[in-house]
């Protein structure tokens, strides 16, 4: 049932603190590790591009996405963060695009330290297809390579999953090299979430009795909502 104590969940964080020594699926990753992970890649068909699409591209790739959200649209960052502090990266697998990732980038300094903060992202699963775990975890490590490594960045990622479920699951096993971040008043919030496939009578059979009581008197108040533009 649709209930805001039933549908609420937690999202959660990940961190990578570059100064970390890891291992990662077999193979140890410090600092001088970006030539292993760039000729797995090859090896293994995938290709990484960073900053190399324009907004007009991101916008229609956004698209063949399942899981593509605000918080990744090229529009959104540019407002909410100037475009000048946006980086884009697209993994491919033999000219195909199975992920892609928009980060804000934080130097608050001249100097050679900053913050790659990604939110909701990354995009892993094309419409149509289930989420493949392979691509998750290599746009974890080409995210890890590219800001992490190369970039000398504190990489955090606010992932498009709600802990205790699948996707949650999935993410947290392709980020195992990443710390999560325990959750506290100052990093919390909730997000509700409804399918809206069913018809609108049920939608409404399955709303808390007492939201269903001040939608009926709004509505006999001759109260719209509109939405757009």
């Amino acid at each position: 049932r649709c209930t805001p104590s039933e549908n609420q969940n937690q999202p959660f964080q990940l961190s990578f603190n570059r100064f970390l020594r890891v291992d990662f699926q077999g193979s140890q990753l410090t600092s001088d590790g970006g030539l292993l992970l760039e000729n797995s890649m090859n090896r293994s068909g995938y290709q990484v591009e960073i900053d190399n699409v324009t907004e007009s591209d991101w916008c229609g790739l956004l698209d063949r996405f399942e899981d593509a959200n605000i918080y990744q649209t090229w529009s959104y960052g540019s407002v909410r963060w100037g475009a000048k502090s946006l980086s884009h990266l697209v993994l491919k697998r033999d000219g195909e695009v199975l992920g892609m990732a928009q980060l804000r980038i934080i130097r608050p300094t001249p100097l050679k330290f900053g913050i790659a903060y990604m939110r909701w992202g990354p995009l892993c699963e094309r419409r149509g297809r289930p989420l493949d775990p392979e691509v998750s975890a290599y746009m974890a490590r080409a995210l890890e390579e590219e800001y992490v490594g190369k970039r000398r960045l504190f990489l955090r990622v606010l992932p498009n999953a709600f802990a205790g479920s699948p996707r949650a699951e999935a993410i947290q096993s392709a980020f195992s090299s990443f710390t999560l971040e325990p959750l506290d008043a100052s990093n919390t919030y909730r997000t509700f979430v409804l399918d809206l496939t069913p018809p609108l009578e049920e939608l409404r059979r399955m709303l808390h009795k007492t939201w269903r009581r001040h939608l009926s008197h709004s509505e006999k108040n001759n109260l719209n909502v509109i939405a757009g533009s």
